[in-house]
């Protein structure tokens, strides 16, 4: 256990760009107590990490969360100049998921025979029901067992399913005898 904490050296084993002192501020910062005063930056992935506290994290996701003062965020952190080894305040950018994903799309071509593919593929898999693997336990069964006042726990209990299967096979009982 560490009691007293030094001055971070860094070695970087993966050659990134980053800025050694907010990167020390921001260890401590998310460590909330002594950490160790030899790190090693290394790739992870495809981006440059750091371990804290036994935890890996991506560099830019730790200065981008430590630029917001919040240890947990849904969004994502960008790299501006697309380098993902450039882990310089100025090259990081907290973005929404969504955008985040449309920009590293935005550059992809796909053909129009992949783009029919897809459509066709999502149109197949629109409104499907998977049937249910065990045989025994019908969807009539569970409808008539809630309608004469037993619950979806006591029921998925008593044939060892999921109460989510038990829903279901009671859901599929009502849409298939609308």
């Amino acid at each position: 256990m560490i009691n007293k904490q030094r001055k971070i050296t860094f070695i970087n084993d993966c050659n990134a760009i980053v800025d050694v002192d907010l990167l020390e501020k921001a260890i401590l910062w998310y460590a909330d107590h002594p950490v160790a005063s030899v790190k090693h930056i290394y790739k992870y992935g495809n981006y440059a990490a750091v371990s804290i506290l036994k935890q890996k994290i991506h560099i830019h996701r730790l200065i981008g969360l430590f630029m917001i003062k919040s240890k947990s965020c849904f969004d994502h952190f960008h790299h501006k100049n697309g380098n993902k080894m450039d882990n310089r305040v100025d090259n990081i950018e907290q973005v929404k998921p969504s955008i985040h994903i449309s920009k590293h799309q935005k550059c992809k071509n796909i053909s129009d025979f992949q783009k029919a593919s897809i459509i066709r593929f999502n149109h197949s898999k629109k409104g499907t029901r998977t049937k249910p693997h065990r045989k025994d336990v019908t969807p009539e069964m569970v409808y008539k067992m809630h309608s004469n006042g037993m619950t979806f726990n006591q029921i998925s209990l008593m044939f060892s399913l999921n109460w989510d299967s038990v829903k279901k096979r009671y859901n599929d009982f009502i849409y298939d005898n609308k």
